[in-house]
């Protein structure tokens, strides 16, 4: 079944106070609408501190604006590198700088990641608010490791800037490893929310985006932002998401101009963690395939380009739509913070707190559990064959979704695959489903899958075919080991928590599996 919330419809009338309180940074008032405290969770409304932040590390890149580097590696996970690749993919850069994010450990993605570009001049981002994210810190040690064996310089850290919050553990080997620079995030300021912060913005500056464009539009945003229409359609989205809730309708369908790059990505992350809860939430889903194969009461959030900004609320025989049209850059900037504005009260207005994630931080255990004990489940207990898929899917709730969770080399083939094999079935059988590629699903998606609502049905694909397997620099365990290690603990927990995923196992030749299995699908009319 689906969320709960019969209770809402008074809800309605309190939106503009939920709207304004949190622009006023009112803690007492969270701290009461959510029975925990808010001190450091409302950062990012503070229009002060967010511009003299932006002041402090634009003025670090700056010092790198006429350096040798030719390419910037970011590495991180979730909210630590979703935010830069919306800013980087779609302002205008002055350099001709390669940008390439690093969110994934498959060995042979980071093996040819490496090879191809070791003759370059690399700078790379090492991002993570906590500092103590597991792949992105492993992820790290293989990159230092190979630039301090090419030996080109006395000091490999001057190759890396680290993005983190003071006294973390990232700080710490930052300093111990002498990286070019440490910039520092806001405290107050959590991960999810954190694109308009140094976490976005730092890594925007480093590929190029002038200086001048982003404070522009962080100011035109933050300062006038009571006044303007986005304001206004902060409080019309709310009430559209909400309406859409008391009506049963637990699903929003992101239709995001795909010329507006990461956009999709960064508001279904921000739902899923911010949201997924208490067994609730928001099912966001990026439209991928025609809504006609869904019901007439969809919820469409559509982004789109045009001359002028606007905002409207249109009905359609797919649903009922929400369109928004940006005519430039400050509208993209202002939209990520009306997101974070909607999300953030829409937790309030729920009765859940949208700026904690507990089951991603238990996927953390127990990856560590598996990792220190050696200890092995056998996960194919669970296993289906991927004909049996059909069956699977033929039975299935049609008000429910469907989860792919899989962990795969991002430049294979397996993702486009994985696409087509996704847009087939639903299609056909007219259900959604969630694409998740590991291991970044973990630190968003990951927290719907296990804390959101009871109405998804997750299929793990597996697979033995990683190539050549990578030792993780100074630790006793290797990349495919902590893939393992996470397969595992993702298993473990739901099936503790009674949402049982079923296994499918890809074998030593996935793509050519996949490939035979979606021919067989159409040789059968789907």
């Amino acid at each position: 079944m689906g969320s709960d919330f019969s209770n809402l419809s008074q809800k309605l009338s309190e939106i503009n106070s939920v709207v304004s309180n949190m622009l006023n940074q009112n803690h007492d008032f969270f701290d009461h609408a959510l029975s925990i405290s808010t001190q450091d969770f409302l950062g990012w409304v503070d229009s002060e501190k967010l511009i003299s932040h932006f002041e402090e590390y634009s003025n670090i890149a700056k010092k790198y604006e006429f350096a040798s580097y030719e390419k910037i590696f970011v590495i991180g996970m979730g909210g630590s590198s979703l935010g830069a690749r919306v800013l980087i993919d779609n302002f205008l850069r002055n350099k001709k700088r390669e940008v390439y994010f690093v969110d994934n450990y498959h060995p042979e993605f980071l093996r040819n990641l490496w090879e191809n570009h070791a003759g370059s001049e690399i700078m790379f981002l090492v991002c993570s608010k906590s500092g103590n994210t597991l792949e992105t810190l492993m992820i790290f040690e293989y990159f230092y490791q190979n630039v301090e064996q090419l030996n080109k310089n006395n000091s490999p850290g001057q190759s890396f800037i680290a993005i983190t919050d003071q006294n973390s553990r990232l700080d710490s080997i930052a300093q111990s490893k002498n990286f070019a620079e440490i910039v520092y995030g806001v405290k107050e300021i959590g991960g999810r929310y954190s694109v308009l912060s140094c976490f976005g913005m730092f890594p925007a500056l480093m590929s190029g985006v002038e200086s001048s464009d982003l404070i522009e539009a962080l100011i035109d945003c933050l300062v006038e932002f009571r006044e303007s229409d986005y304001f206004l359609q902060c409080e019309q989205l709310i009430k559209f998401i909400l309406e859409g809730l008391i009506n049963d309708e637990d699903k929003i369908f992101l239709d995001i101009d795909p010329q507006l790059s990461g956009f999709s990505e960064w508001i279904q992350q921000l739902i899923a963690e911010s949201l997924g809860k208490n067994h609730k939430g928001i099912v966001p889903l990026i439209h991928n395939i025609s809504l006609e194969v869904h019901n007439s009461n969809n919820l469409i959030f559509s982004l789109r380009q045009d001359a002028i900004f606007s905002y409207d609320v249109v009905k359609s025989p797919l649903g009922s739509i929400f369109e928004v049209q940006l005519s430039n850059n400050n509208d993209l900037i202002s939209q990520l913070f009306v997101w974070e504005i909607v999300v953030a009260s829409l937790g309030v207005l729920t009765g859940t707190n949208p700026f904690d994630q507990p089951d991603v931080q238990l996927s953390k255990n127990e990856t560590n559990y598996f990792i220190e004990s050696n200890e092995k489940i056998e996960i194919l207990d669970n296993q289906i064959s991927i004909d049996e898929l059909i069956d699977c899917f033929e039975n299935l709730d049609k008000n429910g979704y469907v989860g792919f969770l899989y962990f795969t080399n991002p430049q294979s083939n397996v993702p486009n695959l994985m696409d087509s094999l996704a847009y087939t079935l639903s299609l056909k059988f007219h259900i959604p489903v969630m694409q998740a590629i590991g291991p970044n699903y973990l630190h968003s998606l990951g927290q719907l899958f296990k804390g959101g609502p009871d109405n998804g049905t997750f299929i793990q694909f597996v697979s033995s075919n990683l190539g050549q397997d990578i030792q993780v620099p100074y630790q006793n365990f290797s990349f495919y080991d902590l893939m393992s290690a996470q397969v595992q603990g993702e298993h473990k927990i739901l099936n503790l928590i009674d949402r049982n995923p079923l296994v499918v196992n890809l074998g030593n030749e996935p793509e050519k599996k996949l490939e035979k299995f979606i021919e067989k699908l159409k040789l059968a009319g789907f």
